[in-house]
């Protein structure tokens, strides 16, 4: 309902499952790869629209750095590549844990929670 009632709903929609993606991975998932015939990564492919994070807080902490500077910079590199790629994306961030909690316990970035945080939503269990 945020992107759809958003003004980049004429703009692509889409979600990145951190949970099931191993450190390599998820770089080329999320950035893309120059040595793979250009790979276009999930940043690149949401550009102008949304990006669904879900399940952040199962991003290994290197991830999550890497996260953090393409969010501050508002551009990025893919894999084996030199040059900058600049994104205007907007990112939401989902998870099944207490992020707070996995803050305290140093699991999760507090700079990168602090960047996903800026209109916090919570939402009792569905069950």
């Amino acid at each position: 309902m945020i992107h759809k009632y958003s003004f980049r709903a004429d703009a692509v929609l889409i979600t990145l499952n951190c949970a099931t993606l191993n450190l390599h991975d998820f770089e080329v998932e999320l950035f893309g790869s120059a040595k793979d015939i250009d790979h276009v990564g999930v940043f690149e492919q949401a550009q102008g629209g949304t990006l669904i994070l879900d399940e952040v807080t199962d991003l290994p902490i290197e991830a999550q750095s890497k996260i953090i500077r393409a969010l501050q910079e508002k551009s990025f590199k893919r894999v084996g590549d030199t040059k900058n790629i600049s994104i205007d994306i907007r990112v939401i961030a989902t998870s099944g844990r207490d992020i707070e909690q996995a803050v305290k316990k140093g699991e999760f970035q507090d700079d990168l929670y602090y960047r996903l945080t800026v209109v916090p939503l919570l939402m009792a269990p569905l069950k």
